[in-house]
């Protein structure tokens, strides 16, 4: 039991923390997302619904991200009863279906930022649609290449995917100092 709590406590109390400063201030970190294109992204229909479940309102949870919502009760077992078993017996194997709908999970995840952080990235920089486009694109193909590259060198050791990624991530973090020092602003 002890080895469970010792798992379970950060993540329950980060959790905890969350809820009380958005429950005291009424805020919640901006999404950049939402901040560069105006539009809500998946994380923030999950953060409104996780938010929407603390206070109980459960058709605001509904409206926020029904998807998430549906899959959050046998998400919340399974990891539960794999929890359970990894403590008892410290086996943390899962299935093989089990693998494919994780790894799938994780590629939807993947596929989803790298379709979405170049176009925010490109929204901070661009002062036209056309180009919006040209950005876009030297985003996504310099993360692409930049990401691959990195991921093949034995220091950094890293799978391709998740540096792809983190290096979009850099791009945009860039273009939001750029935008804030040119005093660029999106509704």
């Amino acid at each position: 039991m002890r080895r469970l709590a010792r798992w379970l406590l950060p993540p329950v109390l980060l959790c905890a923390g969350y809820a009380l400063w958005v429950g005291l201030t009424g805020r919640g970190p901006a999404c950049p997302i939402h901040a560069a294109l105006g539009l809500w992204c998946p994380l923030c229909g999950a953060s409104r619904m996780g938010l929407a479940l603390l206070r109980l309102d459960l058709p605001g949870a509904l409206r926020a991200n029904a998807v998430l919502l549906a899959l959050l009760l046998p998400g919340t077992i399974w990891g539960a009863v794999h929890a359970v078993r990894y403590v008892r017996t410290g086996d943390g194997s899962v299935r093989r279906w089990e693998r494919a709908l994780l790894w799938g999970a994780v590629g939807v995840l993947l596929v989803t930022a790298m379709l979405i952080v170049p176009a925010a990235t490109a929204r901070n920089l661009a002062r036209t649609a056309g180009g919006m486009f040209w950005w876009a694109l030297l985003a996504g193909i310099s993360s692409g290449f930049a990401g691959l590259t990195l991921s093949a060198q034995d220091w950094l050791a890293t799978s391709s995917g998740a540096t792809i990624i983190l290096v979009s991530c850099c791009w945009f973090a860039a273009s939001c100092v750029w935008a804030a020092l040119r005093g660029h602003r999106r509704a």
